[in-house]
C-alpha cells in the first residue's frame, strides 16, 4: 500500500456553529481500576443518571469526574497548501 503525504499549512479556529454552542458532558467513574464512563452527552442529567445507576450495579463505586465541553474547534486547509 502507497501513501501519499505531502506538506500543508492547516488552521485551527473555534467553530462557532450552532451545533458547536451545545455543552457536551461526560462522567466517568473514579473507583479503581473501574474506567467506566458515561457517554457524551448533551444532557447533564442524562449523565447524572448514569453515575447513579453505575453506583446503584456498582456499590463501591461513589465518585466520579465530570468533564464539560464547551469549546468545540475546527480545522481546514490554509489557501494555497
Amino acid at each position: 500500500m502507497r501513501s501519499v503525504i505531502r506538506r500543508a499549512m492547516w488552521l485551527i479556529a473555534r467553530d462557532d456553529s450552532p451545533v458547536a454552542a451545545q455543552e457536551l458532558h461526560v462522567f466517568a467513574c473514579l473507583a479503581e481500576e473501574c474506567g467506566k464512563q458515561s457517554e457524551t452527552l448533551i444532557s447533564l442529567e442524562d449523565c447524572q443518571d448514569w453515575a447513579i445507576r453505575h453506583s446503584g450495579l456498582n456499590p463501591g463505586h461513589r465518585a466520579f469526574t465530570q468533564t464539560t465541553m464547551d469549546k468545540h474547534w475546527t480545522t481546514s486547509l490554509v489557501d494555497g497548501s
